[in-house]
């Protein structure tokens, strides 16, 4: 690849979420279908102990966390659990970025993933640093992303990536400024990455938005419209 644009991910948030539910069957295959490098979902576990994608903590006004699992698969059936989607993801050899968003996670995500075979193809994210800095000890084979909601400037960035000892930084600023790319410049993502961080930006839909952020040249950029990002990133001059 000659330019770094061409190596920029693009990571389907949530799947193709634009045109689908987000995390489900339906939004996954859509954004593998559309060109996508990688797959961000959100995990919960239900009260057995089975890991399944979902964003929201309820469901149908019961917390996901209470649930049996036979009584969220009657109320979500197109969202799989993480066992069904590892297997998927063999076959279709796309790359997975896990969102826990319960702590509770932690030992039953590091036992599944400890036996995948191919550490390499998954990386955990959170805006829990304890947790992170937790997983990173007792699954260390698994890249882990330290999600940020605040805005930060890169020295903050760096110093929480290493307390929390944390592989990659995903800030999610979408929301932060109107023009949200210029929170960022390139210089920053070269510094992150003299840190030894790699950068995962927000997801992003505006044409222009993520021009400028293709421009920036970071590892990644999660989007819910992945067919779009794809054919600008593959557009873009070499």
């Amino acid at each position: 690849m000659s330019e770094a644009h061409a190596e920029t991910l693009v990571v389907a948030h949530r799947g193709d979420s634009a045109t689908h539910p987000g995390n489900t069957w339906a939004a996954l295959a859509s954004a593998v279908n559309g060109g996508a490098d990688a797959l961000e979902v959100d995990l919960q576990i239900c009260r057995d102990g089975t890991i399944v994608l979902h964003h929201d903590y309820h469901v149908d006004g019961r917390v996901i966390a209470d649930l049996p699992f036979d009584d969220f698969s009657r109320l979500c059936p197109d969202h799989p659990t993480l066992h069904d989607l590892l297997w998927w993801k063999e076959a279709s050899q796309v790359l997975l970025l896990l969102e826990a968003k319960d702590p509770a996670l932690l030992r039953p995500l590091a036992t599944m993933l400890s036996r995948c075979p191919e550490p390499e193809h998954v990386l955990v994210g959170s805006f829990h640093g304890p947790f992170l800095r937790e997983f990173a000890s007792v699954c260390p084979q698994i890249k882990t992303s330290l999600m940020l909601g605040t805005v930060l400037d890169i020295t903050d960035m760096v110093r929480l990536g290493r307390s929390y000892r944390c592989h990659m930084l995903h800030p999610c600023w979408e929301d932060r400024a109107p023009r949200p790319h210029l929170l960022l410049s390139a210089s920053d993502v070269e510094r992150l990455r003299h840190e030894g961080f790699e950068l995962i930006i927000w997801h992003e839909e505006r044409p222009a938005e993520l021009k400028a952020l293709l421009a920036l040249s970071p590892f990644a950029i999660c989007t819910n419209t992945p067919a779009l990002l794809r054919r600008m990133r593959d557009a873009a001059p070499n």
